[in-house]
């Protein structure tokens, strides 16, 4: 798989999230929405896009990525740390925050050599249901890209909602 479409398609779902975001008005902005608020919705995924560049490394080398114990947990303490590291109520800061830890994850992912992307190093996730998945560098990163792409689509509706 080439490197450049994957990069390209986050760079562009991380621009519509931001253009998503930048479109609330302050009251939906902090508002719950399935127990998250946009707010927090934009502090999860700077904390993942900063996790993602350290479980990258750790696929290159075989191992596990550490976030991936609380996969059957749906991540919850995880994204607990983040909401909690990512404090900030400031919907420019945070917008910021998520484009600079957007760039470093495309530049940390952009160094992996072409012929790792899609290698198999080793590094598995076990699924108690459906076994062991294959973990590449190329699969985390396209995961990103859905989760990016799934919480945008989520928060618009929300937000057509709310305005109706």
């Amino acid at each position: 798989m080439s490197r450049a479409n994957p990069i390209t398609e986050f760079e562009t779902a991380i621009e519509n999230f931001s253009e998503c975001i930048r479109a609330l008005d302050d009251g939906l902005f902090l508002a719950p929405l399935n127990n998250w608020s946009p707010r927090g919705v934009l502090a999860h995924l700077i904390g993942w896009n900063e996790y993602h560049i350290k479980g990258t490394d750790q696929i290159l080398k075989g191992e596990e990525p550490f976030c991936e114990s609380e996969h059957d947990e749906n991540y919850c303490k995880v994204n607990a740390d983040h909401s909690r590291r990512i404090s900030s109520t400031d919907r420019e800061e945070l917008l910021e925050q998520l484009a600079d830890s957007a760039k470093n994850l495309a530049e940390h992912t952009a160094a992996v050599p072409i012929e790792d992307y899609d290698r198999d190093f080793g590094s598995r996730y076990k699924d108690g249901e459906e076994g062991e998945e294959v973990l590449t560098v190329a699969g985390v990163f396209r995961e990103t890209i859905e989760d990016i792409n799934h919480h945008r689509v989520q928060i618009e509706d929300w937000a057509k909602a709310q305005r109706a």
